[in-house]
């Protein structure tokens, strides 16, 4: 029987190849490096003992041994750090969860990189929108003309933001623990990634959004009756939307987002879906209101501050969101059985 060959990659991890074909590249599943399966040394090679003269030479009796690990018997893994804190050996629980953005490089420069592009990039956009806005305003025709250049710049970098974290809400549904790589730089992916988020938002919006929006205009004074069933409603439209990105994203394909896909899923899985749409919930309504502070206060350099602060707390709870989302689907794979192999979301 031939032996399996075994890949041992720089981080540590240690992966089976059965049946691979010699010189293959492939990736490791931890950190995304290349692994080649080598070539089988010659069977001449293989059966003739070693030279005489770089055989070791035998050990004094009195010196210890060292432990040597059983055949068969992997050791047992280890966490990686190079974040702020130690990264989990495993797939770890919500809490643990929380500090996620904090236990990799990427998810660290995330948090340092992006929110500053985000902030210059969406500052242009706001204030053309604004202006356009006004009736009156002289401006209306040179801010057309800068808003739309404003609006391509923030569609980019955003859109590469949105691919990134599609990428972590595909290796938390591998069971991987550490951050995945930074994708690829390629306008393609980027817009068609950003087109895969806004096409989850608005199916989603169609399902909750629309029914509330119309049952709003048609109840006329909104009591406290009217109120629970305008957060039923919204709260519908949330956790489908939430469930038909994780679709679209571990599908890779944007159909994934239907009906019949995302309901059945969440018939499915259960009550067990709540813990991820409470957390997100909880995440919009911290986001928003530091966004909302960003506009009414009356000092420029704090409504800048907290401007930038809402991009990193945004990114935070998205990075927390899509790994604990990520983890649900890992908790339910046998329930859904959506995909077998890495998407194009996780390469």
């Amino acid at each position: 029987m031939n032996d399996v060959p075994v890949l041992v990659c720089p981080c540590g991890k240690r992966l089976r190849a059965p049946g691979a074909t010699p010189g293959r590249v492939g990736r490791c599943p931890s950190c995304g490096g290349e692994l080649r399966v080598p070539e089988p040394a010659p069977a001449s090679a293989r059966a003739a003992p070693p030279p005489e003269e770089q055989r070791p030479a035998a050990e004094p009796a009195d010196r210890p041994r060292k432990k040597t690990r059983k055949k068969g018997v992997e050791a047992a893994p280890t966490a990686i750090w190079d974040g702020l804190i130690k990264a989990p050996v495993r797939p770890e629980g919500i809490r643990e969860s929380l500090l996620y953005p904090l236990w990799g490089a990427t998810g660290v420069a995330l948090l340092v990189i992006l929110p500053p592009l985000l902030w210059i990039t969406s500052v242009p956009v706001i204030t053309m929108v604004t202006a356009l806005s006004g009736r009156d305003s002289p401006f209306r025709i040179g801010a057309l003309l800068i808003l739309i250049p404003a609006s391509l710049g923030l569609a980019c970098v955003l859109g590469y933001t949105l691919l990134y974290l599609g990428r972590v809400a595909a290796s938390s549904a591998m069971g991987e623990v550490h951050h995945p790589r930074w994708p690829d730089w390629e306008f393609s992916s980027v817009f068609f990634g950003l087109g895969r988020w806004a096409w989850a938002g608005l199916v989603g919006v169609a399902v909750g959004g629309f029914p509330a929006a119309a049952y709003w205009v048609y109840c006329g004074d909104v009591d406290l009756f009217d109120a629970l069933i305008l957060a039923e409603l919204s709260a519908l439209g949330s956790a489908y939307a939430l469930m038909a990105l994780l679709a679209s994203i571990l599908h890779d394909d944007a159909l994934a987002a239907n009906p019949v896909t995302v309901f059945a899923a969440i018939w499915r899985v259960g009550w067990g879906y709540a813990t991820p749409c409470l957390l997100a919930g909880g995440a919009v309504v911290v986001a928003t209101t530091l966004g909302l502070a960003a506009f009414e206060v009356k000092d420029g350099y704090l409504a800048a501050f907290l401007f930038w602060l809402f991009w990193v707390t945004a990114l935070y709870e998205a990075m927390v969101v899509l790994r604990v989302l990520g983890l649900f689907y890992h908790a339910h794979a046998r329930e859904l059985g959506w995909f077998r192999g890495r998407t194009g979301w996780g390469v």
